[in-house]
């Protein structure tokens, strides 16, 4: 048979959790800022999207000219290689097989 717990028992525990608290207004509560200073991680943005501005954690300080990949555009044949010849030879088919004999008109402009 359960035992009966007096009201006091059943209702006591929060009592036991109450701790004592500053008054309101008496203690230092900190700023946005000053929480985000505590933080660990460095921030790699920032409010204004400036986080590519930001410098890389690698960065050479003594950087020339010379050091740079110069840019050397393709050359015109080398572009002719690459491209698939798309063309045919044919125009368009004869109309009647008995002008096979003739020639093909040349349009002068």
């Amino acid at each position: 048979k359960p035992s009966r717990k007096s009201s006091f028992e059943r209702e006591g525990w929060w009592r036991i959790a109450l701790t004592n608290t500053p008054n309101p207004g008496t203690y230092h509560l900190k700023t946005f800022i000053e929480e985000s200073l505590l933080n660990p991680v460095i921030a790699t943005y920032s409010f204004k999207n400036e986080g590519r501005k930001k410098p890389p954690l690698l960065q050479r300080n003594d950087l020339v000219l010379n050091d740079l990949p110069q840019y050397m555009p393709p050359d015109f044949l080398d572009l002719l290689k690459k491209q698939v010849a798309t063309y045919s030879f044919k125009d368009k088919p004869r109309s009647n097989p008995s002008t096979l004999v003739y020639r093909d008109q040349v349009k002068h402009y």
